[in-house]
């Protein structure tokens, strides 16, 4: 009886040796477990998203479809907080571009629309992840923000 658990061990040791060896020389597994840092720093607009799911959102130009997005979080909040009704459209620009924001040229539907979007890579399987963020906005005749809305997903690697 004592030498079939010496055999056990012994396979049981190879086995794990072998698990091990594969794990640790597989680029692929190894790919997997790494964490490669985000390429940019993650936005003060979007420090608070995905406490709660968006109400609505607007994403780029008119018409929106309604089921475009599967699980954002809302930062209408910050959003609104940040840039409330009357804000001229040149602060909420420069803020957004500081913030890495790339602003979008105006909508076609509506010229009075505009958006920005940020999109961060890196991450890892296991995080941090990524974030994609749409901030919309439409403007008066003065330039200042009548609404403003947006939207935030962490995408995964």
């Amino acid at each position: 009886m004592r030498w079939q658990w010496k055999w056990f061990a012994i396979g049981g040791g190879a086995l794990a040796a072998l698990v091990v060896a594969y794990v640790a020389l597989n680029p692929y597994v190894l790919l997997v477990f790494s964490v490669e840092a985000l390429k940019q720093p993650t936005p003060p607009l979007l420090k608070d998203g995905g406490s709660r799911h968006l109400r609505a959102h607007y994403s780029g130009c008119p018409p929106w479809d309604p089921i475009q997005l599967q699980n954002p979080a809302s930062i209408e909040d910050g959003v609104e907080k940040a840039f409330p009704q009357g804000t001229s459209q040149d602060l909420l620009v420069r803020s957004l571009l500081q913030q890495g924001f790339k602003i979008e040229p105006a909508c076609t539907s509506d010229p009075t629309i505009r958006f920005a979007k940020f999109r961060q890579s890196g991450g890892g399987f296991y995080g941090p992840y990524p974030a994609y963020s749409v901030v919309t906005w439409k403007i008066d005749q003065t330039d200042k923000i009548i609404w403003a809305s947006g939207w935030v997903a962490y995408t995964g690697p």
